[in-house]
């Protein structure tokens, strides 16, 4: 009923948008994990003092979430039928980052990548929290 009230001579609207959100964030939780390692593999190289890694996956991977993201929309306006974004987003994810690896030599390094957890002493949960931004304040 809504989709004919939506539709007024054109196909319906429900039917022109991608699945949303598992299709959309699933690889958008993947695109933020590569940002995450970006940001560890630069941390770890500055606290041992050595240059920043030139490898930095998160602008590749963004541009391949972007490609898969514009080809979905794309063959939905082709076929005019709504397509899994997961079917050309996830490979476009991927292949991104797997090319960018490999062409830095890194692909077995960044297939082996795991966040460590780190423990910070006075660090509690939300109550570390309030701790770190009283002292912060204080110190201003």
């Amino acid at each position: 009923m809504l989709s004919h009230t939506l539709s007024y001579g054109c196909r319906p609207m429900a039917d022109s948008l991608p699945r949303l959100p598992g299709d959309i964030v699933i690889p958008g939780i993947f695109l933020a994990l590569v940002l995450r390692m970006d940001v560890a593999r630069a941390a770890a190289a500055a606290s041992s003092g050595a240059p920043p890694p030139a490898a930095r996956y998160f602008r590749s991977v963004m541009v391949g979430y972007v490609a898969g993201l514009g080809s979905t929309i794309a063959v939905m306006n082709l076929f005019s039928a709504a397509q899994p974004a997961l079917l050309y987003i996830v490979p476009a994810v991927l292949g991104a980052l797997a090319l960018h690896a490999w062409r830095a030599d890194e692909l077995a390094a960044v297939s082996a990548w795991a966040e460590e957890a780190e423990e910070r002493a006075g660090d509690e949960g939300a109550e570390g929290w309030v701790k770190l931004n009283a002292a912060a304040k204080k110190d201003t």
